[in-house]
């Protein structure tokens, strides 16, 4: 019964995100929740509310919506030939955005490679491997340039030194809204909607609490960012 209730809650809250979310086409990454989101299943159900509500799940912003920039935006759409000045409109109804498949191999590629991330690469049309280690690369695959370096953000000194990631700040372990007794890896990338989990965790500041930390993520000077 228990898992009934979480599998219709869960149904409402996605029918409800789906239609919020705009006019997206969700059909590749619902070919991963059809295997991975069974009943009472409440990891992959809490990680597919999250990324519908992230960026990554609503890319499409219209100047952006093409063949060319869908390399980052909409990897699975992308054309290797396709360049700034030349490309082809993609339309927000047949978006997929920054699916499942952007980020996770097939299963054989798991297997094989022994770890559960890869780099989709656009002009080879294919994953390569991601390990713990380099974990990062996969955020900088995509999160690179003036934008969005290290160097611009203010991560350069102390968060490197300490061998922090990315992943330790924008998918930081929380709660899960299915199973609160349970602590899973978020998919909506958000550090302040993740407070304290987002900036506690870590190795910097395990000893915090969460009032201090959202007055440090308010502040001006954060992370030796002037």
């Amino acid at each position: 019964m228990k898992a009934f209730v979480l599998v219709l809650a869960s149904a409402i809250s996605l029918a409800f995100l789906a239609s919020s979310a705009g006019a997206y086409d969700y059909t590749e990454a619902d070919t991963c929740r059809g295997c991975h989101f069974y009943p009472g299943n409440v990891v992959m159900q809490f990680t597919v509310d999250k990324w519908k509500v992230s960026n990554h799940a609503q890319s499409h912003h219209g100047f952006n919506g093409n063949t060319y920039c869908a390399g980052c935006h909409a990897p699975f759409q992308a054309d290797p030939a396709a360049t700034g000045d030349d490309n082809e409109p993609v339309s927000i109804d047949d978006w997929e955005s920054v699916t499942c498949g952007s980020c996770h191999p097939p299963h054989d590629l798991r297997v094989e490679w022994g770890t559960p991330i890869g780099n989709y690469d656009v002009d080879a049309g294919g994953w390569t491997p991601v390990y713990e280690e380099d974990a990062d690369s996969l955020c900088e695959h995509c999160h690179t340039g003036d934008r969005h370096s290290r160097e611009f953000q203010g991560f350069g000194t102390a968060m490197d030194h300490k061998g922090v990631r990315c992943i330790d700040c924008h998918m930081a372990e929380i709660p899960n809204g299915l199973d609160p007794g349970r602590m899973t890896r978020t998919h909506d990338f958000h550090v302040e909607a993740n407070l304290p989990y987002s900036c506690i965790t870590s190795e910097c500041h395990s000893n915090k609490k969460e009032d201090w930390a959202i007055k440090q993520i308010g502040k001006d000077k954060i992370h030796g960012k002037e």
